[in-house]
C-alpha cells in the first residue's frame, strides 16, 4: 500500500531549559510543502540522514543559547513529524516555549494540510530523541541550523529549475 506523506522545509538531556514564551512569537522558517509516494519519501528519508545527524550533534549548544535568551527578533523552532492514526506524516515546524529536561514544548507553526488531528497553534510537545532540526530565524529572515530544511528547499529549487539530481 503506497503511503503518501509531505516533507516540509529541522540528544542529550539538558535538565530544565525555559525560555519565556512573551519573548517567541510563531515565527518559524516559511514552509515549501510538497507530496512524496512511499518510494520517494523513503529515498528523502535515507538522503537528509547526514543533515538531521548533524542537527541533532549542534542542538544542546542551540538549545542553551535559547535558554539563555536570544536577542529581540529571533525565534528558535525545532522540526519533527506529525504522524496520524493511519500512519501518514508530515514535517512541521514547532515553534519552542521551553526545553524541559527530555522534552521541547511549544506551538505547532506550521500550517498542517496532509495528516490528521493537527492544526497550527496547537501546543505540541516533542521528545528531545524526535527533534529531526533546528532553527533561528534573525530578524532579517536569515536562518541558523534548518540543515534538512535548506537541504530540501535546495532539491526543491533544482527540481522547479527544470532538473534534480536523485538524491539516492
Amino acid at each position: 500500500m503506497e503511503r503518501t506523506s509531505a516533507i516540509l522545509a529541522g540528544l542529550v538531556g539538558m535538565g530544565i531549559l525555559v525560555r519565556p514564551a512573551a519573548s517567541q512569537d510563531s515565527t518559524p522558517p516559511p514552509d515549501r510543502p510538497f507530496h512524496t509516494d512511499s518510494a520517494a519519501s523513503a529515498c528523502l528519508d535515507r538522503a537528509i540522514q547526514s543533515r538531521v545527524a548533524a542537527a541533532k550533534r549542534t542542538f544542546p549548544q542551540a538549545g542553551q543559547r535559547f535558554a539563555k535568551g536570544l536577542p529581540l527578533g529571533h525565534h528558535f523552532s525545532v522540526t519533527a513529524r506529525l504522524r496520524d492514526r493511519l500512519g501518514h506524516f508530515e514535517q512541521v515546524f514547532v515553534t519552542a516555549d521551553s526545553i524541559k529536561r527530555d522534552s521541547v514544548f511549544g506551538r505547532i507553526g506550521s500550517e498542517v494540510a496532509f495528516v490528521d488531528g493537527f492544526r497550527r497553534g496547537q501546543p505540541y510537545v516533542v521528545p528531545l530523541r524526535d527533534v529531526m532540526d533546528w532553527t533561528i530565524v534573525r530578524p532579517d529572515g536569515t536562518e541558523e541550523g534548518n540543515f534538512v530544511g535548506k537541504y530540501l528547499d535546495s532539491l526543491q529549487s533544482r527540481l522547479q529549475g527544470g532538473g534534480i539530481p536523485k538524491p539516492c
